[in-house]
């Protein structure tokens, strides 16, 4: 590919190599005079039935990274790291684990960023199917200085309404209202109140109509 700066931009891909395992190389073209390439790359990609990795190095700003993803049942698992040859130090960590049932999703994630010098961000989430016309869901995070969470919900009037409504640890209620008026057209009505400040005058309403040929 051929950019309008002038350099060219290119990747080739072996794949069989061994079993599960996929090479990319890409690269590109460098503009300045003494110079081949001002970019390039390598991935591998590692698949099999119950276990991905992708690691990836960056050979001109010396970065590598590494993931992995392990699936077993209803339980996934996952972590990934982000490595910088310039420090000889690991910048970012991060390990992740889903449960996932008929009815209901459970995900935690923690994420390090060192180079931030700061201490790990944890996040929690819950999903919940309830029915057909019902969905809730809430999110729990804890960060290097502060919490928050936030708890929302769906709910389907009929087959063209749609309702959603979600308020957080600040006491930001937030509202909506969907409605398909006709095979083309749809209505929605939105509202954003802080509750801590109910006298205030920085309450958000928004009104939209999509039309669709």
């Amino acid at each position: 590919m051929l950019k309008t700066n002038g350099a060219a931009s290119g990747s080739i891909e072996f794949d069989g190599l061994m079993d599960g395992v996929t090479l990319k190389l890409e690269g590109e073209s460098a503009t300045a005079k003494g110079a081949l390439l001002s970019a390039a790359s390598a991935t591998v990609d590692y698949k099999q039935e119950m276990f991905t990795m992708k690691s990836t190095y960056d050979f001109y700003k010396g970065n590598a990274s590494v993931s992995g993803v392990c699936g077993m049942g209803d339980i996934g698992i996952g972590a990934s790291a982000d490595y910088k040859t310039s420090t000889s130090a690991v910048a970012k960590y991060a390990a992740a684990a889903t449960f996932k049932a008929p009815e209901f999703v459970v995900t935690a994630i923690m994420t390090h960023a060192l180079e931030k010098k700061g201490a790990p961000e944890y996040k929690c989430s819950y999903f919940h199917k309830v029915s057909g016309d019902v969905q809730v869901a809430g999110e729990f995070v804890k960060g290097d200085k502060d919490m928050s969470c936030a708890v929302g919900g769906v709910y389907k009037l009929d087959k063209d309404t749609t309702t959603k409504a979600k308020v957080d640890s600040n006491g930001i209620l937030s509202l909506s209202y969907k409605q398909k008026v006709n095979p083309s057209a749809t209505l929605t009505l939105a509202g954003q109140v802080d509750t801590t400040k109910l006298d205030a005058t920085k309450h958000k309403v928004g009104l939209a109509l999509n039309l669709e040929a």
